[in-house]
């Protein structure tokens, strides 16, 4: 992952948690425009249309499950409710429409039966509370008796036994033979829960947790890239300093062979220069790529070494010929100066808006 992606995902987040701010539900800004546009143009009302996760949500006593409840939850969640009388309208609306994503919606009418579903002991379902003033709530209770009557299994052993089954890491079976499990996000990653009729849990989630990992990736990226760069580009000085030394020592050779005085020939000496300048750069690259061989994440996570490298990035965009020319080993470093400028900016920012 570069700075720029690191930053596009910095961005996603604080754009979802200003949208969230400015509403209660967990359903992401997408579909929630998807829905807009829809009753927008059918004038209904959107709570007419809910979503299924703005109708439940995992009691608090289950908090343990909820990571598992949410994975499994997660696409019904995403789908429409729409009543009966609003059916005809809203198939048309879809149907004619070019909806710039996916939707689910279902047809909902009165249950055929006012009993309330035969669940398992240890059901998921018994995990979930559904909005008791909602005018879906008959037709919720039979529809996750009927999908999601799984038996929260603690054990492995117990998970074998049962027909249906999940455990608190999101593995599911289901009918017997078919298991998933689908680790392609965190279990924990509340930025993709869609369930509960308020968010506030989920902004404090996301402004705690996800705050510290994405310094923690910046971090990490810190040390695989921008370092990793510097390095090189020390490296490049290095090269292009003995690259130097051989042609001086190719003209010396030459100039051996011309009779400048008798007896006497030109020799060119290559001397370490005296400026005070270039010697407090190399010192600031040799104490910037210092700890990079022997791998001490101490050395290379803290503050110190950050500065460090800013100093040496700042040292070049104050030196614009340097920073902007072409070729050389100067060139080296003008993508990452841009880069770990606008990266710096961004993780600034990310903790104050925490």
């Amino acid at each position: 992952m570069s700075m720029r992606d690191l930053r596009a995902e910095h961005a996603g987040l604080e754009e979802e948690l200003e949208s969230l701010r400015q509403r209660r539900s967990n359903i992401p800004a997408r579909m929630l425009e998807l829905r807009q546009r829809l009753c927008q143009e059918l004038s209904l009302d959107e709570e007419a249309v809910p979503f299924a996760g703005e109708l439940l949500q995992v009691h608090e006593q289950e908090t343990d499950w909820e990571g598992a409840i949410e994975r499994l939850l997660h696409n019904f969640g995403l789908s429409l409710l729409v009543p009966e009388a609003h059916y005809r309208a809203v198939a048309g609306w879809v149907d004619r429409s070019h909806l710039r994503g996916r939707l689910v919606y279902y047809r909902v009418r009165e249950p055929r039966s006012s009993e309330p579903p035969a669940l398992h002991p240890e059901s998921l379902v018994r995990k979930i509370a559904i909005r008791p003033d909602s005018a879906f709530y008959a037709w919720l209770e039979q529809e996750l008796g009927r999908r999601f009557d799984y038996a929260c299994t603690r054990d492995l052993e117990t998970f074998r036994r049962e027909d249906r089954a999940i455990t608190p890491a999101g593995q599911i079976k289901a009918g017997g033979d078919r298991h998933e499990k689908d680790d392609r996000h965190r279990i924990d990653d509340r930025s993709r829960f869609v369930l509960g009729w308020s968010n506030e849990a989920k902004i404090a989630a996301l402004q705690e947790d996800d705050l510290p990992r994405f310094e923690a990736r910046f971090k990490e990226l810190l040390n695989e890239n921008t370092i990793r760069e510097i390095a090189n580009f020390n490296a490049q000085l290095n090269k292009e300093r003995a690259q130097i030394r051989e042609r001086i020592a190719t003209i010396n050779a030459s100039l051996f062979d011309i009779d400048y005085n008798s007896g006497r020939y030109i020799e060119l000496v290559a001397d370490t220069t005296t400026d005070p300048e270039v010697r407090d750069f190399r010192e600031q690259l040799r104490a910037c790529t210092e700890d990079t061989v022997t791998g001490s994440e101490d050395a290379q996570y803290n503050e110190r070494k950050f500065l460090q490298v800013r100093a040496i990035i700042e040292r070049f965009v104050a030196s614009v010929g340097f920073v902007h020319g072409e070729g050389g080993c100067f060139s080296l470093l003008r993508h990452l100066s841009i880069e770990a400028y606008h990266a710096e900016k961004a993780i600034r920012r990310a903790a104050t808006s925490g």
